[in-house]
Parts: C-alpha cells; structure tokens; sequence
C-alpha cells in the first residue's frame, strides 16, 4: 500500500475533557486538562538539525532495527497552545506503554506501561509554561514502547517479533483546579514481511537480471537488490556511476550501529531561528509515494536502461539460504554483514516489480544477491544468496546481420507495420523477447526461426498500406498479452498456463467424445 501526500504535522488535542482524535492517518493524540498541545516527531540529523516527519508516517517509523540500536534520535515534539499555569509547577512523569489505563495523572496498569528515568526524561513541566517557538522535545524510548518494563534488569531482548501500538504519556499532578496529562501514540512493529524467493538469474554483457516472487500474505511494500563479490566485498561503481545516492528503505542495525533508511517522509522544520535552519523541505514523488528529499539529501534518480538483446540464462542457482551456525539467521545477514546498506545496488523497486537488472559488473565474475523485501516501518526480509555472473552474450539479431540478413530491426514484422522501430507498441515486444523469450532455451530457439523467416513477410507489409493496417489489427492482441503477461508474478502465470492447459484439454477430450457419438 502506498502512502499519500503529506498531511497535517501534528493533530490538536483537546483542553477539557478526555477524548481521543485520529487524524487522517496520524497518529492518536489525547489531552485531558492543561496545557494543549500539538504533538508531531522529529528526527534529529547528524548536522544538529530537528526534521519533521511527516503526519502520515509517524505510524510507521518505528521497526525491528530503531529497537534493537534503541534509536536516541526521535523525537516527540510539543507545541504548547495553551501553556501551564506559571508559579505553583505540578508533579510531573513521563510514561511509555500500551494499555496503561492513564486516569487524569496516574497510571492504573504499571505492568503494561514503563516509566522514564534519569537521562531519558528529556522534557520539564517549565517547557509546558509558554506558547514561543521553544518547543519541548521529548526522547522516544523506543525499546520501552516495544517491551515496557519497571524495574532492572531490563529483559536482554525487548524487540523480536514484537508488534503492538503503545504510547507516550506526559503525566501532570495536581494543583488548584487540574489535573491533566497527554499522549501520542507510536506503534512498534518488528515483525518483517515474507521474504523474496529467487526464481532465476539471466546473465546479459556485464549485468545480470533477477526474477523473484512472493507470497500473497504479508507482502512487502518495496523492494531493494543487494550485490556483494564472492569475498563479501560491496561492488564498488554501481551507484556512483549509475544511481548516484539511492534511496534506501530500510533501516539497519550493524554490530551496533543504526543505519536509518532515507525514504521518510519530511516536512520542514518546526519554529524560526536557528532551530530550523538547514533542514530538508518536504517533496513527493509520485512513482513511490514519498518524499523525494531523504534524510541524507540524496536524489532519486532510476536506471531505465532496457535489456540488451540477446540475454541469456547462465543458471544462476540459490543456494537455499542455509542458516549459520546461530541457528536461524539467514543466510543473507552473513554474507551482507547484517544487511549493511553499502551492499545495496538497486533503486527502490515498487511492489508492483518481479524483476530487476543490475548493471555495471564484470563479465565472467561471480556475484552474490539478495532481494530484500520491505515492509511500511522499513523491516527488511532477505531473500536466500545467489550466486551469479554476468556472460558476453550472443545477440541472434547481430549474428542474422553478419550472415547477410538485411538491416530491418529486431522486431521486423511490428516495425513494418507500425512504421518505426522505435514505436511503443514495438517497444513492448522488445520488452517481450527480452525478459520472457531470450532467458528460455525454446523462446531463443523462436527468436531465432523468427529472425530468419520474418524479413520476407516484413518486406510485404512495408510496401502495401492494407497490409500494415491488417498486420496492426492483428497485433493488438499480441500486444495485449505481451503487457499482462510481463505484469504478472510468477505464480500468476503458472496458474494462467494451468488454466489455459486445462481448456485446452476440455475442449479435445468433448470434441474426441463428439466424434464418437
């Protein structure tokens, strides 16, 4: 599922009298009491700068691995309406949980709610006395919000298949006429989506081709290619030279060390002055649906090279994805070093895609991959490791010229008739012979009686009008079919052969009993 536009930063919550709001997929705020506020999140970057995320997302951002490094850099922020009273300041905590059952200023249900301590209480009852733009900003405690727990220890794993919607409650005491508190909900989800499996590898002149499926159930939201060599090094020059900074999806935690993804949604910064300065305006990209301005301040920019002709498949083989020695990790964390993004070498692929070419490699060397699935809150699931390497490929058009055949186009009968090579409706045979003919044995062997007894019928079509329009006509179909069927996952068109085979033979089997009457 894709997500919309950016909204509003932060959604109101009200003065008097407990109530809950949602907010155009936002997040759920409530306030009883004083003071009113208007709560977002913010992300402090690496320059000391705050960045808003935006409204929609906010549900979203907090995965497996903003749980495991226990992220130090999100922020709730608050913007005071309507300040507390200044003189008598009242009792204040900060609590994170789910099902808390918060009653004006106390938490009814400690054991399903955790309260802060120490360095995490980022915020004072003084940040709440005045409406400027100072806004008070409060440490997200997201292993607390994940797995809430008082007292020490804290468990030793507070994050694994964890998936729940807690939140964080600003508690404030009593003084003459109030009691009040308020909250933000901020979900964690730590549980990934299915992982990818690799059907095949097509080996083109320095790149290769990966076709993988998935499951119906728990289906990624994007996408993202891998590369290592076979000494577990990244493969340098794909981006610089290809993609530049590439948008990443997913978030990491390496030996420690938080790798943020950089497809969030921004907004801007919150206030005037310095406490904005410097900060990512918001955009939106319409061929992902989010930002087009991450956190790093990279670019998105796509390969949309085609496929050469003449690919063929070298037999790249998955090997399984064999765990290690700890018993259950993918194969894919071993060789990618925990998934490490300076692995990765693809744009960020929509859920739409089943196929994807990484280009730039070597001919004759053997490359390992993986296809990570991503889910909303940036989970990643590998794929198992495979092994592949790119091959000088024989292109059957250029050999066809070589031995004499005339120079008409790879696709001579729809050039014909359409007029121009470079026609879209020729455009996707290419497409065709390219991804579903040429990695096959009998669709090269097609291509080929194709190019050497096609130019005949081609001639024809190009010297008579009714010829081309006729051959037009009949090519809609094909065309048609060539579309659905390159859109369609690999069990689709498994089921679609099935089908069509089962027809097939139902129409034979009454045909042949017809006869016999």
């Amino acid at each position: 599922m894709r997500l919309g536009p950016a909204l509003a930063a932060a959604l109101l919550a009200v003065a008097t009298g407990a109530r809950a709001q949602q907010g155009l997929g936002g997040p759920s705020m409530t306030s009883t009491g004083t003071p009113t506020v208007t709560m977002g999140v913010d992300i402090l970057d690496g320059s000391g700068n705050y960045i808003t995320v935006n409204n929609p997302q906010v549900t979203t951002l907090f995965g497996l691995a903003e749980c495991q490094c226990n992220v130090q850099n999100y922020f709730v922020r608050a913007q005071v309406t309507n300040p507390l009273p200044v003189g008598s300041l009242p009792a204040y905590a900060v609590w994170a949980g789910s099902s808390c059952d918060v009653q004006g200023n106390q938490v009814a249900n400690q054991t399903s709610c955790e309260q802060l301590t120490g360095g995490d209480v980022t915020t004072q009852p003084t940040d709440f006395q005045s409406t400027s733009n100072v806004f008070p900003r409060q440490k997200i405690p997201v292993q607390a919000l994940a797995s809430p727990f008082n007292g020490t220890p804290k468990p030793t794993d507070r994050c694994t298949g964890k998936n729940i919607s807690s939140s964080l409650y600003f508690l404030f005491g009593t003084v003459p006429n109030f009691t009040g508190n308020s909250s933000i909900t901020l979900p964690v989800n730590a549980v990934p989506p299915s992982a990818p499996t690799i059907d095949s590898a097509a080996s083109g002149d320095g790149a290769v081709t990966i076709n993988w499926t998935v499951a119906i159930a728990n289906q990624p939201a994007w996408y993202q290619i891998l590369c290592a060599d076979m000494n577990g090094n990244p493969v340098p020059g794909l981006f610089s030279d290809k993609l530049g900074s590439p948008l990443i999806g997913y978030s990491a935690c390496v030996n420690g060390t938080y790798q943020q993804r950089t497809n969030l949604q921004t907004g801007g910064g919150t206030g005037t002055g310095t406490d904005d300065a410097g900060v990512i305006s918001d955009g939106y990209d319409l061929s992902f649906g989010f930002s087009s301005a991450p956190l790093n301040e990279a670019t998105l920019s796509t390969d949309s090279d085609p496929l050469d002709a003449g690919v063929a498949a070298d037999g790249g083989v998955a090997d399984g994805g064999a765990s290690g020695t700890d018993g259950g990790v993918p194969e894919a964390y071993t060789v990618f070093g925990g998934l490490d993004q300076k692995f990765v070498c693809s744009a960020l692929l929509n859920p739409n895609t089943n196929s994807n070419r990484i280009e730039g490699l070597t001919n004759n060397t053997t490359y390992q991959f993986t296809v990570v699935g991503i889910d909303l809150f940036g989970n990643p699931a590998p794929s198992a490791v495979l092994t592949a390497k790119p091959q000088p490929v024989e292109d059957v058009y250029r050999r066809f010229r070589d031995e004499g055949g005339a120079k008409q186009g790879f696709c001579f009968i729809a050039t014909a008739a359409y007029g121009s090579y470079e026609s879209p409706y020729v455009q996707v045979l290419r497409d065709f012979r390219d991804r579903e003919l040429l990695p096959t044995g009998a669709g090269r062997a097609f291509v080929e009686w194709y190019y050497r007894h096609s130019p005949p019928a081609a001639a024809f079509i190009a010297r008579h009008e009714t010829a081309r329009f006729a051959t037009q006509e009949a090519l809609r179909p094909v065309i048609l079919f060539a579309l659905l069927w390159m859109a369609l996952a690999a069990w689709q068109k498994a089921l679609l052969f099935t089908l069509a085979v089962g027809v097939a033979s139902r129409r034979r089997l009454l045909a042949a009993l017809r006869g016999r009457a």
